[in-house]
C-alpha cells in the first residue's frame, strides 16, 4: 500500500497538533494542580509529626 506525500504530510501535521495540545494540557496540570498537591502533602506530614512522637498529654509513647 502506497501512501501519498500529501497524506503523509497531513498525518504528520495532525500528530504535531495533537502533541502540542497534549503538552498544553500537561503543562496546565503540572503548574496548577501539582503545587497544591505537594503543599497539601507537606502540611499533612508536618502536622502528623507531633502526633506520632507524643500522645495527647505530651508524654512520649511507650512501646509495649
Amino acid at each position: 500500500m502506497k501512501v501519498s506525500r500529501a497524506s503523509s504530510r497531513r498525518q504528520q501535521s495532525e500528530l504535531l497538533r495533537i502533541q502540542e495540545e497534549l503538552f498544553r494540557h500537561v503543562s496546565t496540570i503540572t503548574t496548577t494542580l501539582l503545587p497544591d498537591l505537594v503543599i497539601t502533602h507537606l502540611i499533612l506530614i508536618v502536622t502528623s509529626i507531633p502526633e506520632t512522637a507524643r500522645d495527647r498529654e505530651g508524654e512520649p509513647y511507650q512501646m509495649t
